[in-house]
């Protein structure tokens, strides 16, 4: 199997998608500007609902308010 996960650029050439080789899910995703704040995004469905569990999060409303709602 190979390890390394292709990638795909959003349309409005901000966003790198990283996906699995094996299923085609996206993994994870970074912006393309390595000089602006670094932000990476995780897909956590990807995750055992186990581990989830033992981490803190906090949630944020990337949908409105872009506040974190916690």
């Amino acid at each position: 199997m190979n390890p390394v996960l292709p990638h795909s650029i959003s349309g409005v050439m901000v966003l790198e998608f990283y996906h699995c080789n094996s299923c085609g899910c996206i993994t994870h995703y970074e912006l393309m500007d390595k000089d602006s704040e670094a932000r990476l995004s995780v897909n956590f469905k990807m995750f055992p609902q186990g581990l989830i569990d033992t981490l803190e999060t906090k949630r944020f409303d990337g949908a409105d308010s872009w506040k974190f709602l916690d």
